[in-house]
């Protein structure tokens, strides 16, 4: 497999998961707990404090869809991600959303000088606790930048969009927040097939990872979609894609539309039920419902399932 086959599947993948080109995250699917609720975060218990040290209450007071930003100025990834966030807050913020920066710098002067040439363009306040934060502590913050969007009843929805698709990805998942979406496969993988398959998420897309085929055989699947009524509004609809991608198919996808779907049909009455094959060699597999505008096809917001299969490789060249 060479690299650049490698490196196209990671974008692929990075496509599947987000619809965006450069904006990878995981949505409340990945999120949730094990009853299909998403996880929900008592956000009074995350105190706020000023670059200037005064208090500013807690994350709960907000009373809004929030996305928050975990961050230092020593970070270089953190700071390029900064355009990326303001235009989110430019876009999207309001009386529904807000972006909030918690800096995690050693001290706040540190944040202060950061300011004297920085624009500010969402609220920014310090934790100075840095690593020992109880924010950074209570998730498992091991590297930033770290980002949580949080529902205004404190239901942790979303985490780490990031990119030039950062705006689009978050106000998909404000989208879909608390509709009744669900997306499944069923199959059942036999002695003609690879058994280590795997649902993608983000961290499966680094480049020590090398796709193998889920199929040496074809696999029969089955399809299920189903939806609350209310998620499409006037000259809008719900179509079910499905997508099976080979290793040939992979260097012939356009980054900027990304992969064809294999089929396509409408979701009515609110569920949609459908056989399908994943063939031989395929790759990738995927199940997306995306809410369309009927006036020009455009894609207006979706959902994906991702599934394929890869094998460890030795450190990259």
């Amino acid at each position: 497999m060479t690299a650049h086959i490698r490196n196209t599947l990671i974008l692929l993948a990075i496509l599947l998961m987000t619809a965006l080109p450069a904006s990878a995250g995981e949505f409340v699917s990945t999120l949730s707990s094990e009853d299909g609720a998403a996880v929900k975060v008592d956000l009074s218990k995350y105190a706020l404090t000023t670059p200037e040290g005064e208090s500013a209450g807690t994350l709960a007071d907000f009373d809004k869809y929030i996305y928050v930003d975990v961050w230092a100025t020593w970070c270089r990834p953190c700071v390029n991600e900064m355009p990326h966030l303001a235009e989110t807050q430019e876009r999207l913020g309001g009386d529904n959303f807000t972006i909030i920066g918690l800096s995690i710098d050693d001290h706040a002067r540190m944040l202060q000088d950061f300011f004297k040439i920085n624009e500010k363009h969402y609220p920014i306040y310090h934790d100075a606790n840095a690593w020992k934060a109880r924010f950074v502590q209570d998730f498992g913050i091991q590297g930033i930048p770290a980002l949580f969007l949080f529902s205004p009843d404190g239901r942790l929805i979303g985490r780490d969009f990031r990119g030039p698709g950062m705006a689009d990805a978050v106000e998909q998942a404000i989208k879909f927040d608390g509709k009744d979406v669900s997306l499944r496969f069923d199959f059942e993988l036999s002695e003609n097939n690879y058994d280590k398959l795997i649902k993608i998420e983000t961290h499966n897309l680094g480049g020590q990872m090398q796709p193998v085929p889920v199929a040496q055989g074809a696999v029969p699947v089955s399809v299920t979609a189903v939806a609350e009524s209310g998620i499409a509004g006037k000259g809008e609809r719900l179509d079910v894609r499905f997508f099976a991608i080979s290793a040939d198919e992979l260097m012939t996808i356009n980054p900027e539309t990304g992969p064809v779907p294999d089929w396509t049909q409408t979701l009515k009455d609110g569920k949609l039920s459908r056989k399908a094959e994943i063939p031989k060699g395929t790759m990738l597999f995927a199940i997306e419902l995306a809410l369309v505008s009927e006036n020009d096809g455009s894609v207006i917001s979706q959902i994906r399932e991702l599934w394929g299969t890869f094998a460890e490789l030795g450190p990259q060249q």
